[in-house]
């Protein structure tokens, strides 16, 4: 296709989606447009008004009967049957009129799985709505800040499945009394690594002590964690971790500190960190990441958006535990005077540790009759 062309059509697709982009390296180039369309053989179709502009554009193709669509979880969520559509992206031109026009185009198509929609773009979230789409879950970026690409489904197939437990941003496990364990951990040699200058922003103010690596053996878990000066320095951590589960079942763990006063993590997602050694979520032999909160305050607020788009926001108050999935977009912001002190923990999931899960979570963040007694 004409580089011309593509230019054109590619600065339409990323106007419509620029101001709602959390991940500043999923950038629609004019070499993916005519990627799209010469490798993927996709349908470039673009209708324009009597100025020449463009009204609304879609990149659609077929895709391969039997072919497993899988989320951010690497779930199935379904297999595709003959003769269904792929749509890859989609805009219009910001006016009602438009906007019902790529309605009516895509409810004219047939049966089209949607998996490269930016699920946090509200224009993008009413086109679904209004052509009667169905959100089923999301991929999601394992670069930059976590894009959400949302997978909606628009036809008359009802055969999709979901697991419940992926819809699960954060949990309360339970508490601790932290005596002055955090007095005692701020002397711990914390150290600013390659992810923690992302992570930490400009001031580098996120720092941490590695204490186990991703993937490490399982046989010597519990001796390198009773062995560590973390832990030779608070001991008394020990009977805590091993209230959610024995210390042989620990995977990567490490010491966080977030400095006060506008100290943050940034946006991030954990989802391919380490995955050639290890797979994050609850599921046996997967690991979950569990937050032991040595010291926080009222102004420190973890943050994790779910895989429909939304943010969910919580204040773990120092002596929790928090079962969190680091799969899906998170952040921290600490606004105040003292330092947030987390272990952060990755616990193995044969153990089954939700009966551990006994005590009140903010309304909306955990969907209780979701959980499963056991591992799926």
């Amino acid at each position: 296709m004409d580089k011309v062309y593509c230019t054109r059509v590619a600065a339409f697709l990323e106007e419509f989606d620029r101001e709602y982009r959390s991940d500043p390296f999923r950038k629609i180039h004019w070499k993916k447009v005519q990627d799209w369309v010469e490798t993927d053989h996709a349908n470039l179709h673009i209708v324009e008004g009597a100025s020449g502009s463009i009204r609304f554009a879609t990149i659609i193709k077929k895709i391969r009967p039997g072919h497993r669509l899988r989320n951010f979880a690497r779930e199935v969520i379904s297999t595709v049957a003959p003769g269904e559509l792929e749509c890859l992206a989609f805009a219009h031109a910001p006016d009602d009129g438009c906007r019902q026009d790529l309605v009516e185009h895509l409810k004219s198509l047939g049966s089209v799985w949607f998996t490269h929609m930016n699920q946090e773009n509200p224009a993008a979230l009413r086109v679904m709505c209004e052509a009667g789409a169905t959100h089923l879950s999301a991929r999601i970026g394992g670069v930059g800040r976590g894009e959400i690409s949302g997978m909606h489904y628009l036809g008359t197939r009802t055969d999709h499945t979901l697991n419940p437990i992926d819809k699960v941003c954060f949990g309360l496990v339970g508490s601790f009394d932290p005596k002055d364990m955090a007095e005692r951990l701020l002397t711990m040699p914390f150290e600013v690594t390659d992810r923690g200058e992302r992570y930490g922003g400009p001031k580098k103010t996120w720092k941490r002590v590695c204490i186990r690596s991703a993937g490490g053996p399982r046989h010597t878990a519990d001796t390198e964690i009773r062995n560590h000066l973390v832990f030779q320095t608070a001991p008394d951590l020990l009977p805590i971790m091993e209230s959610v589960g024995p210390l042989r079942d620990f995977d990567y763990m490490m010491l966080t500190r977030t400095d006060e006063n506008d100290g943050i993590i940034a946006r991030h997602s954990d989802i391919a960190l380490d995955a050639k050694v290890v797979r994050l979520g609850p599921k046996p032999d997967h690991t979950m990441r569990f937050h032991f909160v040595i010291q926080s305050n009222p102004e420190c607020v973890f943050h994790v958006w779910n895989d429909d788009g939304t943010k969910q926001s919580v204040v773990m108050q120092t002596g929790d535990i928090w079962y969190t999935d680091v799969r899906k977009p998170h952040a921290v912001e600490n606004r105040g005077p003292t330092p947030r002190i987390h272990l952060v923990a990755d616990m193995y999931g044969d153990t089954a540790p939700w009966a551990k899960f006994t005590r009140t979570v903010p309304e909306g963040v955990w969907e209780l009759d979701a959980i499963p007694a056991t591992f799926p």
